[in-house]
Order: structure tokens, then C-alpha cells, then sequence
């Protein structure tokens, strides 16, 4: 079986949307933090599943 990406949500694109001209529309949208990504890892590895 295949591992799962665990791929935290980040901001460096924004700069792109806006050269764009286009609505980012996840700009108040927080980056997770170190925690939040390890508990994400934690809920796939519990299930069987190999998350990197």
C-alpha cells in the first residue's frame, strides 16, 4: 500500500494569486501547527496506514 502524504496547508503561493489578480480566498486561513500535523499523522498510522 501506498503512504500517505501528510502535506501541512502553507501561504507561499499567495504572492502568485495576487500577481494574478485573482481572489486568495485562504488568506485567513492558519498553517497547522507542529502538533496538529503530528496528530494527523497519528490518525492515518492508527488505522494501519503509513503517513510520511
Amino acid at each position: 500500500m501506498s503512504p500517505v502524504d501528510i502535506l501541512p496547508f502553507h501561504k507561499l503561493g499567495e504572492a502568485k494569486w495576487q500577481a494574478l489578480a485573482t481572489p486568495f480566498t485562504l488568506h485567513d486561513t492558519p498553517s497547522p501547527t507542529p502538533g496538529q500535523v503530528a496528530a494527523a499523522r497519528e490518525m492515518f498510522q492508527s488505522h494501519g496506514l503509513t503517513a510520511v
